[in-house]
């Protein structure tokens, strides 16, 4: 009879080789199972390229941010996309959003009478 150590998570176990066998197969077609089916990989891969070639859209997105500053005189510092913007009044918010509509930028509507309701 033939026997051998099995390591298992650290521990030690005294087992006999057939046994050994059986965790093994059983363990090969787990592994198997669990394993990505071939399109996660591809999505995987090419995500990972994407990521690593992003960087022209990141200096491209980075300029428009630039451009925005230089655009919009009454900004709080950020470096985030998102701008908070403060105006004297009603319209000069108006305006400032006509503007912004008619130069394609996207610009939300939160004034602090529709925060407070």
């Amino acid at each position: 009879m033939q026997f051998c150590t099995l390591r298992a998570v650290g521990l030690d176990a005294k087992t006999h080789v057939l046994l050994i066998d059986v965790l093994i197969n059983y363990a090969c077609s787990f592994i198997y199972t669990t394993a990505f089916p071939f399109e996660h990989l591809v999505v995987v891969q090419v995500a990972h390229e994407f990521c690593t070639a992003a960087d022209a859209q990141r200096a491209r997105a980075l300029t428009l941010v630039q451009y925005f500053r230089r655009r919009m005189r009454a900004l709080l510092p950020s470096h985030s996309p998102i701008r908070g913007m403060v105006f004297r009044g009603d319209h000069e918010e108006v305006g400032a959003h006509v503007v912004m509509l008619e130069d394609t930028f996207r610009a939300g509507d939160a004034r602090l009478e529709k925060a407070a309701k």
